[in-house]
C-alpha cells in the first residue's frame, strides 16, 4: 500500500471509530428536539406567543434597564389579561374602564361591583369562545380553498397531457415543490387563488433537456483480402463472406 493510500485508510478507520459516538449524539439530539416540540405543543401557545414568552424570560435575566422596563410592561399586560379573564380586581387594573355600561351602573348604584366583575368574566369568556370559533371556521375555509386550488391545478395539468415534454415538466414541478424550503417560499409568495397561475408559469417556463442521441453506427465496410505479396495477382472484391475468407487465406500464403 502506498503512503498516500495508507494515510487515507487510516483516516477512514478513524471515521469509522467515531460512528457509534456520532449515532449516540444524533439520537440524543433527536430526543431533546422531540422534548422541546412536546413542550411547545403542551404550552398551548401560538408561535408568536411562545416567542414573546421566551423574550420576556430573556429580558428578565438581562441587566439592561431598557430591557427590564420592557419586560415589566409585558408582564403588566399579561397580568391585566389574567385579571380580566378571572373577573378579579387587582391593583393597577381597572376592569370597569373597559366596560363603560357596567361602570355607569356601578356608579349609579344600580349594579353591585361584585356582579359587575362576574359579568366582565362572562363577557371575556364569551369573546374568547367566539374568537376560537372564528379561527376554526377560518382554518376550515382555508383548507377548502387549498383543496380547491389543488384540484384546479390537477385539471389544468391534465388538459396539457398531450403537450411535448409534459411528463418531464410535471416531474420538474413536483421536484421543486417537494423541497420544504421552496414549498414554504411558494406558499408565502402566492395565495391559494394564485397557485394555478404560478404552477402553469413554471410549467411553461421549463424546457426539458433534449434526450441524448445515440451515435449512428459506422457504415459496414466490405470485407477485403489483405495486401498480396509481390508477384501475386491482386484479388478481386469478394462476392460473399466465403470468398472473403478464401481471399484472406490466399494473401497469407495458406
Amino acid at each position: 500500500m502506498s503512503e498516500r493510500a495508507a494515510a487515507r485508510w487510516a483516516q477512514l478507520t478513524e471515521r469509522v471509530k467515531t460512528m457509534p459516538d456520532l449515532e449516540r449524539r444524533a439520537t440524543e439530539a433527536e430526543q431533546h428536539l422531540g422534548a422541546v416540540r412536546q413542550l411547545v405543543h403542551d404550552s398551548g401557545l401560538a408561535p408568536d406567543e411562545f416567542r414573546d414568552a421566551l423574550a420576556i424570560g430573556r429580558m428578565f435575566k438581562s441587566t439592561n434597564p431598557q430591557e427590564l422596563q420592557q419586560a415589566l410592561q409585558q408582564i403588566d399586560t399579561i397580568r391585566a389579561d389574567i385579571a380580566t379573564r378571572l373577573g378579579s380586581e387587582v391593583p393597577g387594573v381597572d376592569l370597569l374602564s373597559q366596560h363603560p355600561d357596567l361602570k355607569a351602573q356601578v356608579e349609579g348604584l344600580t349594579l353591585s361591583r361584585e356582579h359587575a366583575m362576574e359579568m366582565i368574566r362572562l363577557r371575556t369568556q364569551s369573546a374568547a369562545a367566539q374568537r376560537t370559533t372564528q379561527q376554526a371556521n377560518e382554518f376550515q375555509q382555508y383548507q377548502q380553498t387549498v383543496q380547491q386550488a389543488g384540484q384546479r391545478i390537477d385539471a389544468a395539468l391534465a388538459q396539457r397531457a398531450n403537450t411535448p415534454g409534459h411528463q418531464a415538466k410535471v416531474a420538474f414541478i413536483r421536484a421543486q415543490l417537494s423541497d420544504p424550503q421552496r414549498q414554504r417560499q411558494f406558499v408565502e409568495t402566492y395565495q391559494p387563488n394564485q397557485w394555478e397561475a404560478a404552477v402553469l408559469m413554471m410549467y411553461d417556463a421549463y424546457t426539458p433537456p433534449a434526450p441524448a442521441v445515440a451515435p449512428a453506427p459506422p457504415a459496414p465496410q466490405p470485407l477485403r483480402p489483405g495486401h498480396a505479396g509481390a508477384g501475386r495477382p491482386v484479388a478481386q472484391a469478394p462476392r460473399n463472406a466465403m470468398d472473403a475468407v478464401h481471399g484472406a487465406f490466399e494473401s497469407l500464403g495458406l
